[in-house]
């Protein structure tokens, strides 16, 4: 059974070319498995394939190790949920002071 995630209205994106956007600038996505009681997941790297209009052409790719627990759930056609999300980094430097010096 699949179900969807409720988005209200008002939250709610249909325009093709915003969607197109938000994946290109954040292409990080949680890759997540409900299986057995757990949700492993896994962070990966998704390229977007196809016409930026045209959602239906879409396909995404990543790699995923063999030794991953998550690819034996795709090699046996499981469901997963990919999940985007962005991700940010700020350098040890920004929340030093100069009683805590963090990279000296």
């Amino acid at each position: 059974m699949t179900v969807g995630t409720y988005i209200p209205p008002h939250f709610r994106q249909d325009d093709p070319a915003v969607i197109a956007e938000v994946v290109a600038t954040h292409p990080f996505a949680a890759l997540v498995l409900a299986d057995k009681g757990q949700m492993p997941c896994v962070h990966l790297p998704f390229l977007r394939f196809g016409e930026a209009t045209r959602p239906e052409t879409w396909r995404f790719e990543s790699h995923l190790a063999r030794a991953n627990p998550v690819a034996a759930a795709l090699a046996d056609g499981r469901e997963l949920s990919a999940i985007l999300i962005s991700v940010s980094y700020t350098h040890l430097r920004a929340h030093e002071t100069v009683l805590d010096l963090v990279c000296r």
